[in-house]
């Protein structure tokens, strides 16, 4: 999903390096990333051959999916429960057993709820719209509406909007996204996901986001970890870049590789996914 975050993520512990030597844990955005963008959403389907690499990867590192689907959809998708999650930008995790929902965003779903009613109401005769609730968030795609409709649909979200002041309104390429006004996002996730996996102090988070909401989390791994940003050049908080979907792909099966060359170990996954011939740098 693309959207745009307007909250700033708070910056994990510093290290005083960016590459640390620690067993590694892989994040993983999920539209952009793992699987292409598509026209809607059902349409963007992991691949087995993907899918497999997860599970291998799985077995060797702690692995978690962070997207702004619904954690309930998001593990669907990727159909692997040994992973952990991170749904609705992180406002409902799992990891190692545990679910965590962010209580105040579970205290704002009666006022996302009426939204949603009144902007299908007003939306309902507009060709090709798609009002999808998420549980916690909400996403009206705009990608296959008339340009000329666009407006009226725009006009109808920020009036539901303005009526509810404990909603906001994130916007991104053809996508309106209706969220809790709380102080959250995919860098307060991932490091909330750290926590529950009670992962060593030294670990490595690895961490791959296309998307301007994985900008939060590039910004709390400062230091800490490895950050890929994906897709055409952007301006990123990202320490590295990799062209696409494809290259994602060959990283991960770089990283495995290290893994299954020595059983047990699961270190030095930053330098394998760093190699020159799959990343470039973005500063």
């Amino acid at each position: 999903m693309r959207t745009r975050s307007s909250s700033k993520a708070r910056r994990g512990p510093r290290t005083g390096r960016t590459r640390p030597r620690g067993p590694a844990a892989i994040f993983l955005d999920y539209d952009g990333t793992l699987v292409r963008i598509a026209r809607s959403p059902e349409e963007a389907v992991l691949s087995p051959e993907v899918r497999d690499l997860l599970a291998r990867l799985g077995r060797a590192y702690f692995v978690a999916i962070v997207s702004g689907r619904s954690l309930s959809e998001i593990r669907r998708l990727v159909g692997l429960r040994s992973l952990a999650f991170a749904g609705n930008h992180g406002l409902e995790l799992r990891a190692r057993g545990r679910t965590w929902v962010h209580p105040e965003a579970r205290r704002a779903r009666p006022a996302l709820r009426s939204a949603l009613a009144e902007i299908r109401g007003r939306t309902r005769r507009v060709p090709g719209i798609l009002v999808e609730d998420k549980g916690l968030t909400a996403s009206v795609h705009l990608r296959r509406v008339s340009p000329e409709r666009r407006a009226a649909v725009r006009a109808a979200v920020a009036d539901a909007l303005r009526l509810r002041p404990t909603l906001r309104l994130a916007k991104g390429k053809s996508i309106l996204e209706l969220r809790p006004r709380i102080e959250w996002d995919k860098g307060r996730a991932i490091l909330k996901l750290l926590a529950m996996a009670r992962l060593p102090e030294d670990v490595c988070p690895v961490y791959f986001g296309d998307d301007k909401t994985d900008e939060d989390a590039f910004r709390a791994l400062e230091g800490r970890g490895l950050t890929v940003r994906v897709g055409r050049p952007a301006a990123t908080a990202a320490a590295l870049r990799l062209p696409g979907v494809p290259a994602v792909g060959a990283a991960l099966r770089a990283i495995l590789a290290l893994a299954e060359k020595s059983p047990g170990v699961a270190r030095g996954a930053g330098r394998a996914a760093g190699q020159p011939r799959l990343m470039t740098k973005t500063k």
